[in-house]
């Protein structure tokens, strides 16, 4: 019978080289500290440049045919982004409202960013004259009507028109919108804080909502600033009461919260110095790195609670750091290469940033804690950690001691979570990252109701635009879309020139004669 054995030479190879690293990561371990120090307050520095980006459209690929597509509409027509201003009253028909929503489109139109604003007391109006048609905006904003009769009979007109009802005033007349179209190249976030800004400078005493994307990304980008503001801290104090319970030390307390801090802050430091903004999905990093960090320090810090046992300080703290590296470095490289893989398995770049920095966030505490963990504990304890029995040492004991019976236990567990897999459906609906209570989410629910929704859908049209046949088939790709339970208010120049031929008293349709068209046109 033969007897295998693992190659010990391999074993001793491996060995010898820690223990080479550990024995010069302790006799420099003064320059260690400082260094780690220096490099810390010059990433910490950098972290004054971090910068958010909320644009979703941003984290696809700018090769992707869609974002092509979507930047190439934007280019065509001065942007396509839309921010929404939604005003509700009791009545919108009433001289002061008409009155603040002419004063905030004139406002808005001031604005640096703002392409065009398209409202009430702007949108054109088609009309029959002796001349033919008569083109000008449905209320003159320097001439409001004033009395009840005046009001009234706009309030009919207006909701009679199918290009205004459910477009710019809603069916029961209690809700307009404002539609601003944003320069593509503007600050997107900068430009909706402004028109906030002109909203709440005009102290509007009609109830005010704020949607489309500009204030999506808005909303987004305070979400990241509070996810940040609220998760860290909470993680940290998670963290803290853990390794109280399980330490009863303070050095075991504070070791591994320093390792985890100083890795985030270099992680972050290095994104900010590669104008890597932070994105929704990336925020959830530091808390990420405090939460799998820790882990490496913690192995470091319970095999220096030893040293205090060994004569030769040196050679015992070199021994504790040379036991612990090699399941320290394989427990960190495993998790570094999962991270790794949404680089090459993710689509989106968000994803790819998210992967890329986790994967250094967790090789920086790796090495912060095989170098200066041990570096800091053998410079200011010389005696080594006082060892405690700790709550860890007894939850150990209970495990060991009914493992059968929490065997059994977890694999009933991951049986039943395994039923729920089959369950898992795929849907993206941004509106769902927030909470029903925020601003945005009651702002976009009062859209969709009222207005049909904030998120268009553009779809561009090349030929012959003012050759009848083209505008028919527009027409029933309308009807086509309008047909789906989730799309509402389409519109087209074929609407407009339907619109105009009614005006000119040929009927609600798209003339068969191009020259007839081509004067609409004109």
């Amino acid at each position: 019978m033969a007897i295998r054995t693992k190659n010990p030479n391999s074993q001793l190879v491996h060995k010898s080289i820690l223990s080479g690293a550990a024995r010069f990561v302790l006799k420099v371990h003064k320059l260690i500290v400082i260094g780690t120090i220096v490099i810390t307050l010059f990433l910490g520095y950098s972290l004054k440049n971090l910068k958010i980006n909320p644009d979703i459209m941003s984290y696809m690929p700018e090769d992707d045919p869609l974002v092509k597509n979507f930047d190439y509409v934007g280019d065509l027509f001065g942007g396509n982004m839309m921010a929404m201003i939604v005003l509700e009253a009791d009545d919108i028909f009433n001289h002061q409202t008409l009155k603040q929503i002419a004063e905030l489109t004139e406002k808005i139109q001031g604005l640096d960013g703002v392409q065009s604003v398209t409202s009430l007391t702007n949108i054109l109006n088609i009309e029959a004259s002796d001349e033919g048609l008569e083109i000008g905006p449905l209320i003159d904003p320097d001439n409001l009507p004033e009395t009840a009769q005046e009001l009234a009979a706009l309030k009919q007109y207006t909701l009679s028109r199918d290009m205004y009802q459910g477009n710019i005033i809603s069916r029961d007349g209690k809700e307009t919108i404002i539609i601003c179209r944003l320069n593509r190249n503007g600050n997107q976030i900068e430009i909706a804080r402004n028109l906030k800004k002109v909203v709440q400078q005009l102290n509007m005493r009609e109830n005010v909502y704020y949607g489309g994307q500009p204030f999506l990304l808005l909303g987004i980008s305070d979400m990241i600033i509070h996810d940040l503001k609220f998760l860290i801290p909470l993680v940290f104090l998670f963290i803290l009461i853990t390794l109280g319970i399980g330490f009863q030390n303070i050095p075991g307390v504070i070791l591994p919260l320093l390792s985890v801090s100083l890795s985030t802050i270099w992680t972050l430091g290095i994104m900010a110095m590669l104008k890597v903004p932070i994105t929704i999905i990336s925020d959830i990093i530091p808390v990420v790195l405090f939460a799998v960090g820790s882990a490496y320090s913690i192995h470091v810090v319970t095999h220096f609670q030893e040293l205090k046992y060994s004569k030769d300080r040196l050679k015992g703290a070199v021994t504790a750091l040379t036991n612990v590296g090699i399941p320290v470095i394989l427990a960190g490289a495993t998790t570094i290469l999962g991270f790794i893989s949404f680089i090459f398995g993710s689509y989106l770049t968000a994803i790819k940033q998210f992967g890329i920095f986790c994967s250094l966030g967790i090789l920086f505490s790796l090495i912060i804690s095989l170098t200066f963990i041990p570096a800091l504990i053998y410079w200011s304890n010389p005696r080594g950690l006082k060892k405690k029995k700790s709550f860890g040492l007894k939850t150990g004991r209970l495990i060991l001691k009914e493992h059968r019976l929490i065997t059994v236990a977890g694999l009933l567990v991951m049986m039943t979570a395994g039923l729920g897999i089959p369950e898992i459906e795929r849907k993206v609906d941004i509106l769902n990252y927030f909470r029903p209570e925020t601003d945005f989410r009651r702002t976009e629910m009062v859209i969709q109701e009222k207005f049909g929704g904030s998120t268009p859908i553009q779809i561009l049209v090349k030929g012959e635009i003012e050759a009848p046949s083209t505008l028919i088939r527009m027409k029933k790709i309308e009807t086509f879309l309008d047909s789906f339970p989730d799309i509402h208010n389409t519109q087209s120049v074929a609407d407009l020139i339907e619109w105009m031929n009614e005006v000119m008293g040929e009927g609600r349709r798209i003339p068969q004669d191009r020259a007839k068209v081509s004067n609409l046109f004109l």
